[in-house]
């Protein structure tokens, strides 16, 4: 990618979770969910040099959501320090764009083939 690795250890909270879906290559609404303090979502992320973890979990849903990495890049311009997790491209893509002036949020998208995918849009409210 040529941008610096970079290692990040948080725990995040968000209220709100926007989801869009694409369903054989046509982009569907995005809906929001109706924020509520007592529904968060935990947001673990974990790393070191050769590895990490972004952990997901809710009340709401059965299983944790868990996305294994190898790398994170960072790229960082005046508003915003961008982390890229380098998963395995072909089943999830995350992102978590570190913002000054707005909430942080971090993206996730899950692929089921080129022309299906969801994608995830955490807002964080508690860093």
């Amino acid at each position: 990618m040529g941008f610096p690795k970079a290692q990040i250890n948080k725990s995040l909270v968000a209220y709100t979770i926007s989801y869009s879906k694409t369903e054989n290559g046509v982009e569907l609404k995005t809906t929001t969910n109706s924020p509520s303090i007592n529904n968060p979502y935990y947001i673990t992320i974990s790393s070191n040099e050769n590895r990490g973890k972004i952990v997901v979990s809710n009340k709401n849903i059965m299983e944790d959501l868990i996305i294994d990495f190898t790398y994170i890049y960072r790229e960082k311009d005046d508003e915003n320090t961008n982390y890229w997790f380098l998963t395995n491209p072909l089943v999830f893509d995350a992102v978590y764009v570190s913002n000054s002036n707005w909430n942080d949020v971090l993206f996730i998208t899950l692929k089921k083939d080129s022309k299906n995918e969801v994608t995830l849009r955490y807002t964080i409210a508690k860093k």
